[in-house]
């Protein structure tokens, strides 16, 4: 059969795609995986395929590192199986900065009429090439 692809958000947790096969005898399948990539990979008795872990644009694990994900699924049956090549490709999604822990209290207090500076905080945004700007909000 022909390559199947399926393309997912990076942080995706939940399945992925579930590949189902048939054996004309009536047979229970079983599914198994293989490939450069297939070790980032779990599937299910049901087919569901998942990733071990939720995949991270900016840091690819794929095999050659290009955010495509190349593996095959094997399903047995009867002592007789069947292969079908999968690609996953995973797309960039805009993540929100993250607080840097340890580079400044969020709460804090100061004299009366102070004027010096009391404090740093620093935050990053794990999307390549990304600037953090800040805003003050709130009623005060």
């Amino acid at each position: 059969p022909a390559l199947s692809t399926y393309r997912v958000g990076e942080n995706h947790a939940g399945a992925i795609a579930t590949i189902t096969a048939t054996d004309d005898d009536g047979q229970a399948v079983s599914y198994s995986l293989t490939g450069a990539d297939a070790g980032l990979f779990r599937i299910t008795s049901t087919g569901v395929l998942t990733f071990d872990l939720p995949p991270d644009f900016e840091i690819p694990r794929d095999a050659d590192t290009d955010n495509r994900y190349d593996l095959s699924v094997v399903a047995t049956s009867g002592g007789k199986s069947a292969t079908q090549a999968v690609r996953v490709e995973v797309r960039d999604v805009n993540e929100a900065p993250v607080w840097i822990p340890g580079s400044g209290p969020l709460a804090f207090s100061l004299p009366e009429n102070s004027t010096a500076s009391f404090a740093t905080v620093l935050a990053a945004d794990p999307d390549q090439g990304d600037v953090v700007s800040y805003s003050l909000s709130g009623p005060d």
